[in-house]
């Protein structure tokens, strides 16, 4: 009885030497304790001190010869099975208390199988969902939110970038549109070329002259006369079909009967009207040595070819009018902007 009162004494005494006034005080008491004991716990570590006191502590332990080794496999293994048949797994082989722990706690821990339907994942699933359903909302309710207003240093950075142009086959058109401009003749059409010279001076007064046109071209007209049956002009066309020296018989009815004969090499046109008083025809002409008068020019026939007799009544000389046109080229060169990339 005297026994159970003195060990009941002594741990109501150890309680109350233990109970600090409060936690700060409690904590206070033991960072102290153990800052206080920090140099003597080193001291006592550097010089081998603690294998005096703290149990299977040797100067050299077994683990060290695997340093260096090729693996710790076959250490590891050997560790285990001697700590599973050693009856020391108390306070005094705390190594093996470790390796036993190890290997057994997978076993022995208690294992869960959860599902996706549980409540604990469907509860997750509400909240994620809906937070604000869960936990209210908290807008004015929490002051613990201040704004404040930092200042970071500068960041200085070097950035580089790289551009390279596209591969690209485009396809574009330049497109020529021509203008062709039609200016006619440097004459008014069918006027006269030359002067109008009268070759008749009876009735009916026949008059005729060179008129303005692409090809060689005559223009006849005459006055009233007793066979016709009027007084108004008739205007008769004689057209040669050549530049070539060629003569050509002109019937005007009641204005009469003529010869037309010249050439026209080069547009340089030189005709005479009149009469042809023989039959002989001369094949080539000295149109280098024209005979004029006041009636007119002809030529003679050259040397050693026949030559049949003119009388002309009238000559005209002109230069053959010439059929122009301009030409406008005009491109529409939808390339340009290519054009412009290229060196």
């Amino acid at each position: 009885m005297i026994r159970t009162l003195l060990i009941i004494a002594l741990i109501l005494s150890a309680t109350a030497y233990a109970d600090p006034g409060s936690m700060s005080d409690a904590f206070r008491q033991g960072s102290t304790f153990g800052t206080g004991n920090n140099s003597s716990i080193k001291s006592n570590i550097q010089s081998g001190a603690a294998q005096s006191t703290l149990p299977s502590a040797t100067a050299n332990v077994p683990q060290a010869s695997y340093f260096g080794a090729p693996g710790v496999t076959s250490p590891a293994a050997a560790t285990i099975a001697a700590c599973a048949a050693s009856a020391q797994n108390g306070y005094n082989d705390p190594t093996c208390q470790a390796v036993n722990f190890s290997q057994t706690n997978p076993a022995v821990h208690p294992q869960f199988n959860l599902q996706p339907s549980d409540p604990i994942f469907a509860n997750t699933r509400a909240i994620l969902n809906d937070p604000a359903a869960i936990a209210g909302n908290i807008t004015g309710t929490y002051s613990g939110c201040t704004t404040q207003t930092t200042t970071s240093p500068d960041i200085y950075q070097s950035q580089f970038c790289s551009s390279y142009r596209a591969f690209e086959q485009p396809v574009c058109s330049k497109i020529l549109t021509v203008t062709v401009t039609d200016n006619g003749l440097a004459c008014p059409y069918g006027t006269w070329m030359t002067g109008v010279s009268r070759i008749v001076f009876i009735r009916p007064a026949t008059f005729v002259g060179a008129a303005c046109a692409e090809d060689i071209r005559f223009t006849w007209f005459y006055t009233y006369s007793e066979c016709n049956g009027t007084d108004a002009y008739q205007y008769t066309t004689t057209i040669v079909p050549s530049e070539n020296f060629q003569v050509l018989n002109v019937g005007l009815g009641c204005g009469g009967s003529y010869s037309l004969w010249g050439s026209c090499p080069g547009g340089n046109c030189s005709y005479s009207v009149g009469s042809v008083y023989d039959n002989f025809v001369c094949d080539q002409y000295d149109n280098s040595n024209p005979a004029c008068d006041q009636n007119g020019c002809t030529y003679p026939c050259l040397q050693g070819h026949n030559e049949t007799v003119y009388a002309a009544l009238a000559g005209f000389n002109w230069q053959r009018p010439v059929h122009t046109y301009t030409i406008t080229d005009a491109w529409n060169n939808q390339c340009a902007t290519y054009e412009a990339r290229l060196p």
